[in-house]
């Protein structure tokens, strides 16, 4: 890995590891972090909304995301990261949190229920895995670092809120909704991994760089349908419990 220079990241070095791996104490503390970070905006929203002015402290909070959205993604677009060398295609805005961490802002700002449900089933049903084998291997000294947290902390603290603040709950069709988006993703990308050895949405014949659960299901392209399977399911996983406490509670309805 290159060696982290600049006044400000030599002094952090000292302190700071260099790398990151999932299953780890700093792994540990990212996920403990952001559980507060959650908490606070929660916490923040249900106090605002008691209080008149939960939709514009939201949209001001918003506006902060989207702001840290558009400096994050004119780095992967503009400025090349000397400290993770890739392809062209590498830098392009395919990945599904590169898209999700703007639509997680401008809910935040509209409040409109198709983001709410993209979040959700999308966001919460398969991007919560980064929290769970993070692929980023930069320690916090290095910006990249924070960029993958802070895509992933845009994408699921918004579907959280939504639920827990504004009241949000997914029905099948916003499911079918979220699938159909989904898919026409995966037809956007796909011809992308097949002619360029692309990854987006892990669905390419290469590596994450670090393990995921993609990496157990089999070789390229058999697992393709396996993942998208996986991913219907998971999104599927975001909304029943919902059908389920509805059907219980029209049961008890005399």
């Amino acid at each position: 890995m290159t060696t982290a220079t600049g006044p400000i990241q030599a002094p952090l070095r000292a302190a700071w590891p260099e790398g990151f791996a999932a299953f780890t104490l700093p792994h540990l503390g990212v996920v403990l972090a952001s559980l507060l970070g959650l908490g606070a905006l929660l916490w923040l929203g249900r106090w605002t909304a008691a209080r008149g002015h939960e939709g514009r402290t939201a949209a001001i909070i918003g506006h902060l995301g989207a702001c840290v959205w558009s400096a994050m993604m004119y780095r992967q677009i503009v400025v090349p990261d000397p400290t993770e060398p890739g392809a062209w295609h590498d830098r392009l805005p395919l990945q599904i949190c590169d898209w999700l961490s703007l639509i997680g802002p401008l809910y935040l700002i509209t409040g409109r229920r198709w983001m709410a449900t993209l979040l959700w089933c999308v966001g919460v049903g398969l991007s919560t895995q980064a929290f769970v084998t993070p692929i980023v291997r930069h320690g916090p000294v290095y910006p990249r670092f924070w960029e993958f947290w802070a895509f992933h902390w845009l994408v699921v603290f918004p579907p959280i809120y939504a639920v827990v603040v504004r009241g949000y709950r997914p029905w099948w069709r916003d499911f079918r909704l979220a699938v159909a988006v989904m898919l026409g993703y995966t037809l956007l990308v796909m011809p992308i991994n097949v002619r360029f050895g692309a990854n987006f949405a892990f669905l390419g014949d290469s590596s994450a760089g670090a393990p995921t659960l993609a990496d157990v299901l089999g070789p390229w392209p058999a697992r393709v349908p396996v993942i998208i399977a996986l991913a219907m399911a998971a999104m599927a996983l975001t909304v029943a419990p919902w059908s389920v406490l509805r059907a219980r509670r029209a049961r008890r309805v005399p």
